[in-house]
């Protein structure tokens, strides 16, 4: 530890020995002579335990020690070359820090007249000695504390480097004082932007208790969100902070709060090997790098946003952010807001703080507009305007924000009869309809029934920890002579349907199977009943007969009573096959 002071202490060595006029000698408590004068200046930073036992006593001990005839002392007789002492007096006192011992600071006469000096005025020297090694100590406190302080400021800085926002730190005069090493590179900071006045304007606009900024360097603007913090210094070179985030990484950040506004897993997603769905996996991918606005049309369920994602996921964009808004589920007077996001006292029962829009959240993105057939009217234009311009102005606003966004927008509406109503403008569907996709019902393609049926049960079967099946052939026929008019939606569904009545270990039965479901198939085809393809289990017939008459007579106790004596079985047999349906 006495190293640290090392330069110190030889200093102080030279001054004393110069000062008393006898040899000084620093020895750590290890018995390493850090300095020394005269015939002590030999084996300087080398062990001494050979001829250090005075030393050794004053550090094992923790006193004074004080030789006034070496050589004849106790002490010295365990010191190898107690013969060759050349020593007259020594006067060894111990360097503590904190109680403990860390070295002995020691006067040595190399002569009798020096003895005698120091002999004749002994207190002087012990309480001169004392106060030396109090000095050092004072020093070695002073320059660990320093050594400490420097440390934790290393530390700090680091972590202030490595911290994800930007700081600023400006001083009375809003010249820049110091900045982190995220906002040199955010603001594009030189080697000399110390000094480097820095303008911050507030926008009075504020979100998740951050507000947001402009700042000016330069001449260069930047909008940032962040906080600022007012120093309390003496030192006008620290007269405030602000820690910040740009704009774009703000909105990054909170984009990804939004539910699977990340998740896409491209044209994997999109299930089928029917030969439309394999043109539908081409398109996407010949398209998916492009800019321009997609508008899918399709039926309820049919896979829309499937398909927008998988657009997403394949295109450049695939890393930013995938927002989805369903235009219909919104209340026309909320739309609007949640598009463009809005600052305080824009409407009645705004947010205090304001609110983000959703095209702002998908910068460098995707926004993805469902059921777009439903927007009002007048919401239509300014939607227009976005893909032209790619600008938005918050409600409450008048600052233009520049946005880099794809729009794919889908309708379950036919949206040429919507124009010839009134309902949907001409202009917006031309600039949508750039590149079109039509989603055939799943009706029109039951090749992919059995690819997406097995998708599913793998799917629910994995969260359901149950054992993995494949739907067999015959599930898988009658699966295709049901109509779907709810399409994959529906098929999910059934699938999910299956995975919860179905053994843990399988297999998967006709009885398994929704009994709407089998009802329907039976009466679609029973106009068929001459094809001996056509021909379906008694099990299905069974419980078209027990629904049948159920609806006939009713669901109450009495009507199944009557209804188990039509079908010619007992009550209980009647609640037994019902609860297994």
């Amino acid at each position: 530890m006495l190293n640290l002071i090392k330069e110190d202490l030889v200093t102080f060595a030279d001054i004393i020995s110069s000062v008393v006029g006898l040899d000084v000698e620093i020895v750590d408590s290890n018995l390493f002579r850090i300095a020394g004068t005269g015939k002590l200046h030999s084996n300087i930073s080398k062990s001494i335990k050979d001829q250090g036992q005075v030393c050794k006593t004053a550090i094992n001990e923790k006193r004074r020690v004080i030789m006034k005839n070496p050589r004849h002392n106790q002490i010295c007789m365990k010191c190898k070359k107690v013969n060759f002492c050349t020593d007259f007096f020594s006067l060894y006192t111990p360097i503590l820090k904190d109680d403990s011992v860390i070295g002995v600071i020691g006067l040595v006469s190399s002569s009798e007249q020096s003895r005698q000096k120091v002999l004749s005025d002994l207190d002087s020297y012990c309480k001169f000695i004392d106060q030396i090694a109090e000095t050092m100590s004072q020093k070695l406190r002073e320059v660990i504390s320093v050594k400490e302080t420097t440390e934790l400021l290393s530390i700090m800085q680091q972590i202030v480097n490595s911290e994800t926002q930007s700081i600023l730190i400006l001083n009375s005069k809003d010249g820049i004082t110091f900045a982190n090493q995220n906002a040199i590179k955010e603001l594009q900071l030189d080697k000399n932007h110390p000094g480097t006045k820095c303008s911050i304007t507030s926008t009075q606009i504020s979100y998740s208790n951050t507000d947001e900024y402009i700042l000016n360097i330069a001449g260069k603007e930047k909008n940032v969100i962040g906080d600022i913090i007012q120093i309390q210094s003496e030192n006008t070179k620290y007269s405030k902070a602000i820690l910040f985030e740009s704009f774009e990484k703000y909105i990054k950040r909170i984009s990804q709060t939004y539910p699977e506004s990340y998740h896409a897993t491209g044209v994997l997603s999109i299930v089928g090997n029917s030969p439309v769905i394999k043109m539908l996996r081409a398109k996407t991918q010949k398209i998916s790098k492009s800019t321009s606005p997609v508008l899918i049309s399709g039926e309820s369920g049919t896979g829309k946003e499937i398909l927008a994602r998988a657009i997403h996921a394949e295109s450049n964009r695939h890393d930013e952010p995938f927002i989805a808004i369903n235009c219909g589920a919104i209340p026309d007077a909320l739309l609007e807001s949640e598009l463009f996001g809005y600052v305080e006292g824009a409407f009645t029962g705004a947010s205090r703080k304001g609110n983000i829009g959703k095209f702002e959240l998908a910068h460098k993105g995707t926004v993805f507009l469902d059921e777009i057939s439903s927007m009002p009217l007048h919401l239509q234009v300014k939607i227009l305007r976005v893909l032209q311009e790619f600008q938005v102005v918050r409600l409450g606003s008048s600052q233009v924000i520049d946005v880099d966004i794809r729009i794919i927008a889908a309708s379950n509406d036919n949206v040429e009869e919507l124009i010839e109503e009134k309902k949907f403008r001409a202009d917006l569907y031309y600039r949508l309809n750039v590149i079109p996709f039509l989603i055939p019902p799943l009706r029109e393609r039951v090749q992919d029934i059995k690819d997406l049926g097995n998708f599913f049960l793998h799917r629910y079967c994995d969260r359901f920890d149950k054992r993995d099946r494949v739907l067999p052939s015959r599930i898988i026929n009658t699966l295709k002579k049901y109509p779907w008019p709810g399409n994959i939606r529906e098929l999910e569904n059934t699938i999910e349907y299956i995975a919860n009545v179905m053994p843990d270990n399988g297999p998967v039965l006709q009885s398994h199977l929704p009994s709407y479901l089998k009802t329907k198939v039976v009466k679609a085809n029973s106009t068929h009943s001459n094809n001996i393809d056509e021909i379906l289990p008694l099990s299905i017939l069974e419980q078209q007969s027990i629904q049948h008459a159920i609806t006939h007579f009713g669901n109450s106790t009495e009507g199944k009573r009557k209804a188990a004596e039509a079908l010619g079985i007992s009550c209980s047999t009647l609640y037994r096959k019902l609860s297994s349906k």
